[in-house]
């Protein structure tokens, strides 16, 4: 799967591809640690990770062809569908301490959270 990240509840399928070794015709062992609790031992997986977290996707393929069997890690992060409110982390000031106001009043967590969001959302919507 390209996906590395998304909303609960996230949908992927995951597919084992192994370069110079032909899938019809060799006897391949798969095995999928979903992260979650869930496995598989097929070539091709479809799953939903139903909640928030941080997930390790890990596959071991073995074959008589192989020397040694191949096996990958990756991430997967779920985020929950709640949408987080910012909260300003300083109280608006232009700079000079006596609390007027001025460019900055959006408060930087709020600025730092938005551009993040504009940039996950851009990821999902390709």
């Amino acid at each position: 799967s390209d996906i590395s990240s998304g909303f609960a509840p996230l949908n992927v399928v995951l597919s084992a591809e192994v370069s110079g070794i032909n899938t019809a015709t060799q006897d391949l062992s798969v095995f999928w640690d979903l992260g979650d609790g869930n496995t598989s031992d097929s070539l091709s997986v479809a799953h939903t990770y139903q909640i928030a977290g941080r997930f390790p996707i890990s596959v071991q393929i073995e074959s008589e062809s192989l020397t040694e069997p191949l096996q990958n890690t990756r991430f997967l992060d779920v985020f929950s569908t709640a949408t987080p409110t910012p909260t300003p982390t300083a109280t608006p000031d232009n700079g000079n301490g006596d609390g007027s106001g001025g460019v900055c009043g959006i408060g930087a967590t709020a600025a730092i959270w938005m551009g993040a969001m504009l940039l996950i959302w851009r990821r999902l919507v390709r």
